[in-house]
């Protein structure tokens, strides 16, 4: 099964890239500890109500107030994350090395002309319906430049388990090391629980002043979201399984009187 604890790392005003090349020492020391098979950092934590939002609207050009714009679900995410979460891509390439801005780019001395994005199956259904969304463009409401669909990934379940699929877009954490609060996923090879020591002490020592606020099992957090409806199918259950009683002592009882009225007759 998929062990997955994201952390909440704590921030400074250091200019962007800085929390590019934390990100690039943190994830590097952690995947080579024994006992951690994949780490990556989104600024979006799934089945919470939380969530950074915006909207998109195609083409390359800034859009008009006229023209159509779409909410969507923000994401800013390093290369591992798709492969970390076992999100699978079905069309076009996910994130590498190769989408990393400059320190001059991110830091808008030289502002790059475009960038890079990967989306969900119904985001392509949505912006280019009958369409192949990879190379497409896309504006979002902050960043100034337009982006290349580069890849669509599947559908994910992000507010609640079962819910009807929304728009989602992700970002290269390399190109926008967005101030949102960073979170830290780490999939771990065993138990996750002997690791967590290990994980603060990596992020202590890859930043002195950053802090871990809490440790969370994506299994738990998937167990706390699918609660409610667990808890109705086993109610609808127990009343289905009493009605089963019921019929079977009612067939029971009505079969018996017949036999019990026509004893003489049958003999």
């Amino acid at each position: 099964s998929l062990q997955v604890d994201p952390t909440v790392v704590s921030e400074d005003r250091r200019p962007w890239y800085a929390r590019v090349e934390w990100s690039d020492r943190l994830i590097g020391q952690l995947e080579l500890m024994p006992g951690i098979e994949r780490a990556a950092i989104t600024t979006q934590l799934p089945l919470t109500p939380e969530a950074a939002s915006s909207t998109v609207a195609r083409g390359r050009m800034k859009p008009s107030p006229q023209a159509p714009r779409w909410p969507a679900v923000l994401h800013h995410v390093t290369d591992g994350y798709f492969e970390l979460m076992a999100v699978q891509p079905v069309a076009g390439r996910l994130f590498d090395a190769t989408d990393r801005f400059t320190s001059d780019q991110i830091n808008r001395y030289q502002p790059p002309d475009h960038g890079v994005v990967v989306i969900t199956e119904q985001t392509a259904r949505t912006l280019w319906p009958g369409q192949p969304a990879v190379g497409q463009a896309l504006q979002l409401d902050r960043g100034g430049i337009w982006r290349e669909v580069v890849g669509v990934v599947e559908d994910i379940q992000f507010y609640a388990v079962g819910e009807t699929p929304v728009l989602h877009v992700f970002m290269p954490w390399t190109q926008d090391s967005a101030w949102f609060r960073p979170y830290l996923f780490v999939r771990t090879s065993g138990p996750p629980a002997p690791m967590i020591p290990s994980v603060r002490e990596a992020v202590g020592a890859v930043k002195p002043r950053a802090e871990v606020n809490e440790v969370v099992r994506l299994a738990d957090m998937v167990g706390f979201a699918t609660a409610q409806p667990r808890f109705a199918s086993r109610l609808v259950a127990t009343f289905g399984l009493l009605a089963l009683g019921l019929a079977a002592v009612g067939i029971y009882g009505t079969l018996s009187y017949l036999v019990n009225g026509r004893t003489r007759e049958i003999g």
